[in-house]
């Protein structure tokens, strides 16, 4: 049975044998349990959020509240070596309940996924970590959708903190009816908003750094050796539980790309990760990324050209021929003559030879 159809059955009740498979992943006080629950009977509602949380509970994960989170740039997290999701319970209910059903979705992300991402080459991770973030954001908008009806700030909220990828999936949802036509627009259009690029772009410059240095601490030369194929990264998004998203958009520019600055920076960690780990070679993967300031080239090309034209003139004018020694006619050879005998003859005056 389709998780559709086991929705459409009980017509999104929760059931008491439900109602305990799910109880047991509420962590806290007895208030906070209370509220985390509140929560659990919202998303439950919908089919979206069912599935999110029937996996995420089903593998061992828990949820709780976790006060040192940020309430301006994080309400929520995933840790898949705890098994734990955490809240931030300074947010509004309706960011509470959408983060809920994004975090659950890493939670199965993770559960299917590879066990340890860090080994991967630079490039492949950040093609990595950048589709299953994508993902996450593509199922909280189909859930936003599914709870707007009962729940209308769970939508105002979203906006609010800022995210037009909703905006996308409402759209390609009413213009053609196709949900995952819905989920594939708002997964893509992810990659084409600025603060998710900038924030995302530092930390996983960061995350390598981190990385690089827990290799020199611990003497382990084995990150960013390996590397997974777009195809695997895709199959690890599922809406319905199958892919939707097209492999080849992972090696787009408009996914596949990097600041200048950021892959010099990210070259000089992994070189030196390199040599002082004893690798006869580093990580250079992230120079097959496109250029997140010049995708096509063009602008490399028409430099290259120029410095080309620059280095011909330059070496025309250092070996052209030296300038002709002009050919004297008569009258001057004569002066020249007349001239060196008036000289030669005071220099015999003079006492010279």
């Amino acid at each position: 049975m389709t998780l559709d159809e086991r929705f459409a059955k009980d017509g999104g009740a929760v059931g008491a044998e439900t109602e305990a498979f799910f109880v047991r992943a509420l962590k806290g006080t007895g208030e906070e349990r209370a509220a985390l629950s509140a929560l659990f009977d919202a998303a439950l509602r919908t089919p979206t959020g069912r599935g999110m949380l029937e996996g995420a509970v089903g593998a061992g994960y828990s949820v709780a509240f976790e006060e040192g989170l940020d309430a301006n740039s994080q309400s929520g997290a995933c840790d898949s070596a705890l098994k734990a999701i955490v809240l931030n319970p300074k947010c509004s209910f309706g960011a509470q309940l959408s983060t809920l059903v994004h975090e659950a979705c890493h939670a199965l992300q993770a559960e299917r996924g590879p066990k340890y991402p860090s080994l991967f080459c630079v490039a492949d991770q950040m093609k990595y970590h950048r589709a299953i973030e994508a993902d996450a954001c593509a199922h909280e908008c189909a859930f936003i959708c599914e709870a707007k009806a009962f729940c209308p700030e769970v939508r105002e909220d979203a906006l609010k903190r800022g995210m037009p990828m909703l905006e996308t999936y409402e759209r390609v949802a009413e213009e053609t009816g196709d949900f995952r036509a819905a989920m594939n627009a708002a997964f893509k259009s992810w990659y084409d908003y600025p603060p998710y690029q900038k924030a995302y772009d530092r930390w996983h410059k960061e995350d390598v750094r981190t990385i690089a240095e827990h290799g020199l601490k611990k003497d382990y030369n084995g990150y960013f050796m390996t590397q997974i194929s777009s195809e695997k990264v895709a199959a690890l998004c599922l809406y319905r539980e199958k892919p939707y998203v097209e492999p080849e958009f992972l090696e787009t520019p408009r996914a596949f790309s990097v600041p200048d600055a950021d892959k010099e920076e990210i070259l000089g960690i992994t070189r030196r990760y390199a040599l002082l780990v004893g690798r006869l070679s580093c990580d250079r993967s992230v120079e097959r990324m496109f250029s997140r300031e010049d995708p096509t080239g063009e602008n490399k090309r028409v430099a290259e050209h120029k410095a080309r034209e620059v280095a011909f003139v330059k070496s025309s004018k250092e070996t052209a021929a030296p300038p002709a020694v002009p050919v004297q006619d008569g009258r001057d050879l004569k002066k020249n003559i007349d001239f060196w005998k008036k000289i030669r003859g005071k220099i015999t005056r003079f006492g010279g030879r």
